[in-house]
């Protein structure tokens, strides 16, 4: 736990994907919503979905070391804040036969919200 708090307290505290936004709140939903699964520290893989350091601007099933279901690998998008936004609202729903059983985030403050956080740990755009 100590770990997590480290990472979210130094990711919260860098630049942003948007400057205007305040990564913090985002930081406390991802814990309670996302890191159960997913790794958030640089080169840690995460425990069952893919680390999301550096997640914006990637493309989907391409971190290294993780096996993706076919339906997520043949995405060839990036994942940009509008598509994040845009999967998190139902992963099931939006691509069918993705292993992510989360169900989503229904409420669009709390994803742009997460989004914001996310944008913290994209090197590429700090």
């Amino acid at each position: 736990m100590a770990s997590l708090a480290g990472a979210l307290l130094a990711a919260t505290s860098g630049a942003q994907a948007n400057p205007s936004c305040d990564a913090r709140p985002g930081a406390d939903i991802y814990s309670a919503k996302c890191a159960t699964c997913h790794s958030i520290v640089k080169d840690q893989p995460g425990t069952v979905g893919p680390s999301l350091w550096g997640v914006i601007g990637r493309r989907p099933a391409s971190e290294r070391g993780f096996a993706y279901s076919a339906a997520m690998s043949a995405r060839k998008d990036r994942w940009s804040p509008a598509v994040i936004d845009w999967f998190l609202t139902d992963p099931p729903g939006r691509v069918p036969g993705t292993y992510m059983a989360f169900s989503g985030l229904k409420d669009a403050a709390a994803r742009a919200a997460v989004i914001c956080f996310l944008g913290t740990t994209s090197a590429h755009l700090k």
